[in-house]
């Protein structure tokens, strides 16, 4: 929606979508996509970095490398793995949560108004955004429908990584990294306007936590709604 340019697959126009079911399979099928790249993305890396960017001392602290004389950067470890970090997922669970009640469940929310207001990051559509923002429960305020939303993406990332492999016959596992790095790097300055009433390049939420000043009910509330995510799924 910032660039006009459709950098995933094809999944059909969202104004034709009849249920949250709909919604639900395209979002999924987008995710497996962007995780495909990540992973591909990443193999290209570990492929290059052998021979140009050893890490002999690194390597030389682990027994495995020093037993098969081979560096870390060359497959010398013996579990290769890799990850696949999860990015944004109170913003992509909040924003699941808004369609799946205000438009589908409650009628609330016209769809054909949401999709212009998420087009115009809002323009004149201060009503819409700020019953986004209010009328929809957030991850981080341990309530059981959105934390369960949130526990969904997280575990449709997981699945998506299950038959992945590196370089070096390793695994990807999904890793998260509760880390400001995320808003250094900028994902969300090069995303639009979301339906969890996030304006158009601002940040995203990092990692497992909450949406910035969304999780309104204290610490323990938030830590409850982490806890409810898959831990199993996570190295």
């Amino acid at each position: 929606m910032l660039t006009n340019t459709r950098i995933g697959p094809e999944t059909g126009d969202p104004a034709s979508f009849k249920s949250f079911a709909d919604v639900w399979d395209a979002f999924v099928t987008q995710l497996n996509h962007l995780v495909a790249l990540g992973c591909q993305g990443t193999s290209i890396v570990q492929k290059g970095q052998a021979g140009r960017l050893p890490l002999p001392f690194y390597s030389s602290t682990r027994w495995d490398p020093i037993s098969k004389a081979k560096d870390l950067t060359e497959g010398g470890a013996r579990y290769p793995h890799s990850g696949c970090n999860n990015v944004g997922l109170s913003t992509a669970a909040d924003s699941l949560t808004a369609i799946k009640q205000l438009v589908f469940d409650e009628h609330k929310i016209d769809w054909d108004d949401l999709l212009e207001g998420l087009r115009t990051d809002f323009a004149g559509k201060t009503e819409l955004q700020n019953t986004l923002l209010n009328d929809a429960p957030k991850y981080g305020n341990d309530n059981d429908e959105a934390d369960q939303m949130a526990s969904n993406v997280h575990m449709a990332h997981y699945a998506a990584l299950e038959d992945k492999v590196t370089a070096f016959g390793g695994r990807y596992l999904l890793l998260i990294f509760n880390t400001n790095h995320l808003v250094v790097v900028s994902h969300g300055s090069r995303t639009a306007a979301t339906p969890d009433g996030r304006g158009a390049r601002k940040p995203v939420g990092i990692s497992v936590s909450p949406s910035e000043g969304r999780d309104v009910s204290g610490p323990k509330a938030a830590m409850r709604s982490i806890c409810k995510l898959d831990q199993t799924a996570i190295p």
